[in-house]
Parts: structure tokens; C-alpha cells; sequence
């Protein structure tokens, strides 16, 4: 066999590496030996300034610790004083339940003196967990009020002494005691009873569906206990006005309510069996309530003397027909309504813009629109809402050019007119026809006055003249297409009084509180829950028993 050449020559032999004899070391090894050393003598020899450095860094980063920890604890203390300051509550109930209105904020800021509110409802009852939650945000707007909460069934000694105090009447019925008021609101002497029934208004009785009212209650109690001093209010009797006993379109009960409930006393006067020689002595605002027939010139006299020695008036006309349809009752308030520097035409508007008119009607029935005054302030807050003011039947006010300065209040459009000589037209003619004669629009359906200041006065009388009578209607305070109305009213009323706005509060949503349940309701419960519901569970279950049986095993694979 021949062999190559490669495998001929020989092989390069392998060095071996030489190992250290016993106790001798290597390189490396005395280098990390002699590192240790070097850095032991380093630090040995280390200058003095370096050390201080050292200390002075380490007493920096305590300094700092330090104000960091204290910065931390004043923020915390400025958040929960801050916090404590401005409170805030949230309302997520439907149509907030707990919000309280513009009216009920205004009463709780401007209490000058400590309110206590006891309520005798047991706190675990369903309506004293409501009072307790509406209450606690009563507290947030005022730091006078004193809220003291005396359960019936468990605090006899203190209920007895509120008894005995403020005469409250109670009863044990079933085991509970029950108590003749819900609530008993105190300011001073003066204290006045809630009861339960207020709580709630009752819409619908075969539903069992209510409609909240704590917050009315609660607030009307506060004003009426508040209130040192009513303002006397004068409704004008005696010529065709509407009456205050009645209700409705017939009547102006609603109207004489709610002043009450605002803390104003309500009189008639030139009542025919009134046989007082100034029956406008003790009125502080004078109504002038839509009269119907004509004023004889003695009470249009008293009436004009009253507001020219500063008394506040709202003057409420409007076109009424004579029975012979060809002419407007002469009311014979010219000289009284001259007091506020206008007079009212004998004309009646109509109001031609489509979308300023009523649904009904030819147009006597119209919006008006809200001018800036502190009398329409609510309703122009509220317009932007789709909410503004209807009136019907009105005439138009006219400035009679004297030294004062009236301010409209409330405007037709432009393409309203005010049909004057009404009665000479044919019937044809009457409807939205303008003519040369006929005043143009925009027309002044209400208008506000403030005459110069007396001696010893405050300031001078103010005056509202109002050209429609649906603002005094009854119906206009319970009618939701009529609220922007009943907002002018308020207005009106508290500007001439120089009060605090009305308390108005929007009606919360419907509450259902129980179950009425007739005959057919029971059999048909019966029905679904005795026979129906177990037939079907006992069918499910027979079914899902029999599949069970049936169906082969799966094979276990192994």
C-alpha cells in the first residue's frame, strides 16, 4: 500500500504548559492579592476633606427628608381644611330627588338667626331616611340650622318635653307611637308643625303613585317661622274680580295660597260688606285683580292716593266686551293706571308670527316675549329651556309721555297688531286682518314703573301694569303649559315687595309606594306562581333527567 505524503511527515508536538511549582503563586493571583492591600492603604490615606464632604452629603439628604416630610403634612392639612370648607354633595337620584331650588338656597343663606328643626320620624322609617338626606343638604348652604332628629318609640323623655313645649298631641297605635307632626320647624317664639301628608302629594290613589315634596314643605315651614313681619297683600273686590275662595279659571285660591305659603298675609278689600272708612291702610302691595265691571270713582281715588303716597301696586286690566258685543266696558282705572306713566289702549292684540301663537285660537291666544328687568329675570333664565310666557285677551300699553320712565316687560312680535275699533269690523274682518288704524306691533302687554322716592321712603312706589288677566288666574299656578306665566307673577310680586324670590320648585318625578292588587291581579298571580312556574320547572327537570338515562357513556380512551 502507498501512503500519501502528508501522512509521512511527521506531527508538530504539543507544548506543555508548565505548572507552578507548591507554594509558588501566578500573576493574576498576586494581583488580586495585592489589590485588597492598595485599596485598604487608599482609604487609609484618604484626606480628611473627603470624609467631611461625606458627613456634609449625608446631613444634606436628612434635611432634605425632612422638609419633604413636613411639606407632605401641611399639604394634607390645607386639603382637608379646604375640603371641610367647600363641601360638595352629589345628587344621582331620577329628576334629583335631593337638589334643592334657587328659592330654597336663597331662604337658607339669608337666615340671620339659628332655625332648629325637630323631626319625629324614626330614623330606619322610609320617609325619615329621606328627611335625614334632604336635611343634610340643607346644611351645606347655612350654619344656622340645627337639625335634632327624636324617634317617637325610643326617646319618650325628650318627646314628652317637646310635647309639653309645643303641644304636639301623639298616640300609641299598633305598638308605635305616633305623633300629630312629622316635623316642628322653631325660630325664637315662633314654630310651626310639618306634618307627613305635606311630604308627598298624591297623584294617582289606584296606583299608590306620589309625587315628592320634601323640599316645599321643609322650606315654606323655614320662611313662615322666619318672617318677623308679613307683607300685607290687597286684593281689589267688589268689581267682577275673580273670587280667592274659589279655584281654577274661576277663581284665585291657588294665587292667595301660594302668597301664604311665602310668607304673605292676603286681605280683600272694597268688599261691599267692608264697611271701613281706608280699607287700603294696612296694605302693603295693592292688586289691582282683572276687574270686570267698573270702579267707582271713590276706590279709583283711594286706589290712585295709595300708590302716589308710595304704596306698591300691580295693576291687572283687560278688554272685557259689554253684553251687547259692540263695545269694551269703561272700567274707569285711567287716572289709577296714568300713575304709572302709561295708559291701556282700547284695542286687542294679535298676534300674527305663527310660531308666537297658541295652538287654539285666532290669535288672542299668544307668547310673549320676556324683556331684561328684575321682574322677568326667573323667566328669561328659564326661556332658554323653551319655557316663556302665555297670555290671552290683552291690550296694549302705551307710554303716555310723562316724567317717568316705564319699562316693558313683555313683547308680541313684530307681525302683531293691536285691532283697535274691534267692534265696527264684520265678522270676516275680525281675524288677522290689520288695517291703517290698528297699532303695529311689537306690542306692550306688561310694563314696570318705579316712581321717585317720597320723603321717609326707601325708595319711590313701583308699579306693574299688566294688560292680561290669565297671570292672576288660579289655573295658571297648576297648568305646566302655563309655568313661564306663573314665573312673572312671582317675579312681578317679589319686585314690588322688594322680597326674596318666590319658592319655586319644579315637581319632582312620580313614585310608586305600594302595590294594589285587585281580584283578577291575585288570581292571576296565583296562577303563574302556584301552577304555572313549578309545572314548567317540574317538565325541565323530567326532560333533563330522561337525556341523562339515555345517552351512552363516552369510551375512556386510555
Amino acid at each position: 500500500m502507498g501512503l500519501d505524503d502528508e501522512e509521512l511527515q511527521p506531527k508538530p508536538k504539543k507544548k506543555k504548559k508548565r505548572k507552578p511549582a507548591s507554594g509558588a503563586t501566578t500573576k493574576p493571583e498576586r494581583a488580586e492579592r495585592e489589590e485588597p492591600e492598595a485599596s485598604e492603604e487608599a482609604a487609609s490615606e484618604a484626606p480628611a476633606a473627603e470624609r467631611a464632604k461625606a458627613r456634609g452629603s449625608e446631613l444634606s439628604t436628612k434635611i432634605s427628608a425632612s422638609v419633604s416630610l413636613a411639606a407632605a403634612v401641611l399639604l394634607a392639612v390645607v386639603a382637608n381644611i379646604y375640603v371641610g370648607r367647600h363641601f360638595s354633595r352629589w345628587d344621582f337620584t331620577k329628576g334629583g330627588e335631593f337638589t334643592l331650588s334657587t328659592g330654597t338656597v336663597e331662604t337658607l343663606r339669608s337666615l340671620d338667626s339659628e332655625v332648629t328643626i325637630f323631626v319625629l320620624l324614626p330614623r330606619g322609617d322610609a320617609t325619615g331616611i329621606s328627611v335625614a338626606e334632604i336635611l343634610d343638604t340643607y346644611s351645606v348652604h347655612t350654619d344656622k340650622l340645627k337639625i335634632e332628629f327624636v324617634d317617637p318609640d325610643r326617646d319618650q323623655e325628650r318627646l314628652f318635653e317637646l310635647r309639653k313645649k309645643y303641644g304636639l298631641l301623639s298616640n300609641e297605635v299598633g305598638g308605635r307611637v305616633e305623633v300629630n307632626a312629622a316635623m316642628v320647624v322653631v325660630k325664637g317664639e315662633s314654630h310651626r308643625y310639618v306634618l307627613e301628608s305635606e311630604f308627598y302629594k298624591v297623584e294617582d290613589a289606584e296606583d299608590m303613585r306620589v309625587r315628592p315634596r320634601l323640599e316645599y314643605a321643609i322650606t315654606s315651614a323655614i320662611r313662615q317661622v322666619r318672617a318677623e313681619k308679613k307683607t300685607t297683600v290687597c286684593f281689589t273686590t267688589g268689581h267682577g274680580e275673580l273670587p280667592l275662595e274659589a279655584g281654577g279659571l274661576e277663581g284665585m285660591a291657588e294665587v292667595r295660597q301660594r302668597l301664604q305659603t311665602n310668607n304673605y298675609d292676603v286681605q280683600a278689600v272694597f268688599d261691599p260688606a267692608d264697611t271701613r272708612t281706608a280699607p287700603l291702610a294696612d296694605c302693603n302691595l295693592l292688586v289691582v285683580a282683572a276687574p270686570r265691571a267698573p270702579v267707582p270713582p271713590e276706590h279709583a281715588q283711594a286706589m290712585k292716593d295709595f300708590i302716589e303716597k308710595g304704596g306698591d301696586a300691580l295693576i291687572v286690566v283687560w278688554p272685557v266686551p259689554e253684553a251687547s258685543r259692540k263695545s269694551w266696558v269703561k272700567i274707569g282705572l285711567d287716572e289709577v293706571i296714568a300713575t304709572a306713566g302709561v295708559k291701556v289702549d282700547e284695542d286687542i292684540v294679535f298676534e300674527g308670527e305663527p310660531a308666537m301663537r297658541g295652538s287654539r285660537g285666532d290669535g288672542t291666544i299668544f307668547f310673549a316675549s320676556p324683556l331684561a328687568h328684575p321682574v322677568t329675570s326667573r323667566l328669561i333664565e328659564e326661556e332658554q329651556k323653551g319655557i316663556t310666557a302665555s297670555l290671552a285677551f290683552a291690550s296694549s300699553i302705551i307710554d303716555s309721555g310723562s316724567s317717568l320712565k316705564p319699562e316693558p316687560l313683555l313683547q308680541t312680535s313684530k307681525k302683531s297688531f293691536g285691532a283697535k275699533n274691534y267692534w265696527n269690523r264684520s265678522e270676516a274682518d275680525r281675524d288677522l286682518t290689520p288695517t291703517a288704524s290698528d297699532n303695529e306691533g311689537p306690542l306692550t302687554i306688561a310694563s314696570a314703573t318705579e316712581r321717585p322716592k317720597l320723603p321717609g321712603k326707601d325708595r319711590g312706589a313701583r308699579v306693574v301694569v299688566v294688560s292680561s288677566a290669565v297671570p292672576l288666574w288660579g289655573a295658571t299656578l297648576t297648568t305646566p303649559e302655563l309655568y313661564g306665566t306663573s314665573l312673572f307673577t312671582d317675579g312681578a310680586i317679589s319686585w314690588l315687595a322688594g322680597h326674596e324670590q318666590f319658592l319655586d320648585i319644579p315637581d319632582k318625578p312620580l313614585k310608586t309606594t305600594g302595590l294594589r292588587l285587585t281580584e283578577d291581579a291575585l288570581t292571576q298571580t296565583f296562577r303563574y306562581v302556584v301552577v304555572l312556574i313549578p309545572f314548567l320547572t317540574a317538565v325541565a327537570g323530567i326532560f333533563i333527567f330522561y337525556r341523562r338515562r339515555v345517552r351512552k357513556a363516552a369510551k375512556v380512551k386510555p
